[in-house]
Parts: C-alpha cells; sequence; structure tokens
C-alpha cells in the first residue's frame, strides 16, 4: 500500500500495480464507512512528472489476496 501526494490533483492511496520507465499504475484504494471492507477503483496511471512524494505503508492482513498462505511467510519460531 501507499499513499502518494500527487501535484495538480488528489491525493491517492493505493496498492502499485505496475511499475515503468513513465510512471505507476495504482490501483486506487476507495475510503468506506468504518467497519466495512475496503473497496477498490479502477488502475490509475501516474507519471513520475506528477508525484510529489510517497509513502509505503506495509501490509499483513491481505496474505489470501495476494495469493499467499500462512505457510509462505517463511519459518516461525515457536516457544
Amino acid at each position: 500500500m501507499v499513499k502518494v501526494n500527487v501535484l495538480q490533483g488528489e491525493n491517492v492511496t493505493g496498492r502499485v500495480q505496475t511499475v515503468d520507465d513513465d510512471g505507476v499504475t495504482l490501483v486506487p484504494e476507495i475510503t468506506v464507512k468504518k467497519g466495512m471492507k475496503a473497496k477498490q477503483g479502477e488502475p490509475i496511471k501516474l507519471p513520475f512528472d506528477r508525484i510529489r512524494s510517497g509513502k509505503v505503508e506495509i501490509e499483513f492482513s491481505h496474505l489470501e489476496e495476494a495469493g499467499l498462505k500462512n505457510a509462505d511467510n517463511g519459518p516461525s519460531e515457536e516457544a
């Protein structure tokens, strides 16, 4: 998940879909009421020259959506 501060437009929070020489394509996270599952919008292509800054947020709650299982997360230590 990334938060992008955009020049001349609304800031975008979403997941990175692709990155190429021209910019980044994000799948935006649409804000919903508290307690509801977040919705995703249509992909948005942001050219690098329109991006002022960005911050990466690490998520641990979307393993199933990424096709990962708990076993794929590496070894765990048990006491």
